[in-house]
C-alpha cells in the first residue's frame, strides 16, 4: 500500500504504521518507510513519512539511520 498510485492512501498507510509500531516490528516498518521516502513523492506523502519516521525514532531510539 505504500506504493499505491493514490497519494492519500500512501499518507494513510504511513499514519497507520506509526500507530501499530511496536517492539517486534519497528525496524522493518522504519526501513520500509525510509525506502519509500527515497522515491519521488508528493509533498504530503514525504511530509507524512518524515513525521512518522521521527515518531518511530523517538519511541525506539536505538534505530541507527
Amino acid at each position: 500500500m505504500l506504493k499505491s498510485s493514490c497519494y492519500q492512501t500512501r499518507c494513510s498507510v504511513a499514519n497507520i504504521l506509526e500507530e501499530i509500531t511496536n517492539e517486534q516490528n519497528y525496524y522493518p516498518i522504519y526501513v520500509a518507510l525510509f525506502s519509500q521516502l527515497k522515491r519521488k513523492q508528493t509533498i504530503a506523502v514525504s511530509s507524512t513519512i518524515e513525521s512518522t519516521l521521527e515518531e518511530i525514532k523517538k519511541r525506539f531510539p536505538d534505530i541507527k539511520h
